[in-house]
């Protein structure tokens, strides 16, 4: 990431992608600058429309990463305090290269500039294919680090699938007391949706083109990020202090309403 970020940066300063330049030629035609008449004239920080909530929702998936904390926390086995300020500095990071990305990637292609900024660049860009096979890897080892919630969601399912019908429920929470073939069906079944679920992500990415990987992107963003970011975890909260009021214990009306509103935003942002 960071080589492709340099990258970016060489690419904009020494304009090897002005009007002229030769390697300009390469690129398809409608991947080369384009700039309209109110964004000729340079960025407009108070302008805002359609691609605003986009860009609201692609904020959110970037800095997506509650369902992995506990286990970040458990693994550094720091302090709290060390672990705030390792979340400030690695937030901090992710912010200054995703703004970084955002900037340059305009400067030099204007509305033309594409979500998966690499694909702007020809094969005939040396650099740009070296960028490309470091996000690959980048992509590659950062996948499995990506998924740990989703197996470990998995894993517990089929833990509590794969008990026997006759053991009480509180056996199911310990399935490490199972017996040997309960032990051997789980894992062989864990293993099968691993494997499974990777399969079938690595197919569906392999299918797609250029085009199409763009508008994954923007579905899975705009629905499952506003899921996850905004409708989700208002939806628990509402049915938290529903309990709470069923059991007689007060609850905030003003937050109960904020949950609402932010799950209806949400909604919307999703449409």
């Amino acid at each position: 990431i960071a080589y492709t970020v340099l990258f970016l940066v060489k690419r904009w300063l020494d304009q090897t992608y002005a009007p002229g330049s030769y390697f300009l030629k390469y690129v398809d035609p409608e991947l080369r600058p384009h700039f309209t008449s109110s964004s000729s004239s340079g960025l407009s920080w108070l302008r805002i429309n359609s691609g605003t909530l986009v860009l609201a929702n692609l904020l959110c998936v970037a800095f997506l990463a509650q369902h992995n904390s506990i286990t970040y926390f458990r693994e550094l086995n720091s302090t709290l305090e060390q672990y705030q300020k390792g979340i400030t500095y690695g937030f901090g990071v992710t912010a200054a290269v995703f703004l970084m990305m955002m900037f340059v990637g305009y400067q030099m292609f204007g509305n033309a500039a594409q979500p998966l900024m690499l694909n702007n660049f020809p094969d005939k860009d040396r650099l740009a294919n070296m960028a490309r096979l470091c996000v690959g890897a980048a992509m590659a080892f950062a996948f499995p680090v990506m998924f740990i919630a989703l197996k470990s969601a998995m894993s517990a399912l089929i833990d509590t699938a794969t008990v026997p019908r006759n053991r009480l429920s509180g056996d199911i929470k310990s399935v490490s007391r199972a017996d040997d073939g309960d032990s051997f069906r789980a894992n062989k079944w864990k293993t099968i949706a691993t494997v499974v679920t990777l399969v079938s992500i690595t197919k569906i990415a392999e299918q797609c083109n250029r085009n199409e990987v763009s508008s994954v992107l923007g579905i899975i963003v705009s629905v499952f990020g506003c899921l996850v970011a905004y409708i989700l975890p208002n939806y628990l909260n509402i049915l938290h202090n529903h309990q709470r009021h069923k059991a007689g214990l007060t609850t905030n009306r003003r937050e109960v309403a904020m949950n609402y509103f932010m799950a209806i935003l949400g909604a919307l942002f999703g449409v």
